[in-house]
């Protein structure tokens, strides 16, 4: 049963993350869009704390971990996407399970063949669908800033797996940590109310709606995976989250894809979906 609450927190990544082409849809800055997410959690749970007592309570050191690397994390992929494009920066940061794989190993562990295979077919499949073998003109920034949102997504990942808080309230401190980090946009960037084809009153619902499921919804669903599989098998599971990326912008921005990115979809939700399937059976 801890598995099928896993997995279905990982499903929750999967649908979450699927809202993000609206902030294209909505012309909506990167920052101001990291200041969105953050905020619909740090209100909403922040106004349910006030009728549910203990709800939020003061974080441990190992929820200010989680927090302190997905700020860094956030800062490191929006300078790589600046840098070289969203498709390698995207790969780089498919990559950070490495990190916790890495850990493990160190600490004496065992890491699974069907660990290991899930994980390199997935992530052919990702590069496939990024169509990351057409080539790109090497940046060395690019590749730094990817390295960092690399290494510090992976600590996410690893940290997230200690942290033993309940999950509402760890969702809001990492809502917390992503409103400081898209307060430069006030500075950076300018945000244009009701942009596009959208009535106001649309525009605005839509925003909303993209910054509860890619913020506070994503961020539990995230804490319930941990918390129920652990910081390997979210990480290699989470690599569901490009193909989910690819296929929303199908439809909400009628963004095609070609054949090749179809067979690299298929490959990866394939490798996710048995490695999930086989982590079910073995419960």
């Amino acid at each position: 049963m801890k598995t099928i609450k896993g997995l279905l927190g990982v499903f929750g990544i999967w649908l979450t993350m699927a809202m993000m082409p609206l902030s294209e849809l909505l012309t909506v800055p990167p920052l101001y869009a990291s200041w969105l997410r953050g905020l619909s959690g740090f209100v909403v749970i922040g106004s349910w704390a006030l009728v549910r007592p203990g709800l939020v309570s003061k974080p441990d050191f190992n929820t200010i971990k989680v927090v302190a690397s997905f700020a860094l994390a956030t800062v490191c992929l929006f300078q790589a996407i600046e840098a070289w494009g969203a498709n390698f920066s995207a790969l780089f940061l498919d990559l950070a399970v490495i990190v916790p794989l890495g850990l493990l190993v160190c600490r004496g562990g065992n890491v699974g063949l069907s660990t290991i295979v899930a994980f390199l077919v997935a992530l052919l499949g990702t590069a496939i669908t990024l169509r990351i073998f057409q080539g790109v003109t090497f940046n060395l920034l690019g590749l730094f800033w990817s390295l960092g949102a690399m290494l510090t997504n992976g600590l996410v990942i690893q940290f997230a797996g200690e942290a033993k808080q309940e999950n509402w309230n760890k969702a809001f401190w990492m809502s917390a940590g992503l409103v400081l980090v898209g307060i430069p946009a006030f500075f950076l960037e300018s945000l244009n109310v009701g942009a596009g084809s959208f009535s106001l009153g649309m525009w605005l619902f839509l925003l909303v709606l993209f910054a509860i499921t890619t913020g506070m919804l994503n961020f539990y669903s995230s804490f319930v995976a941990f918390e129920y599989l652990g910081s390997v098998a979210v990480g290699v599971l989470v690599l569901g989250v490009t193909p989910s990326i690819m296929t929303a912008s199908y439809f909400l921005l009628d963004r095609s894809l070609g054949w090749d990115q179809t067979i690299g979809v298929v490959i990866t939700l394939a490798a996710v979906l048995m490695f999930g399937n086989s982590l079910r059976k073995s419960e």
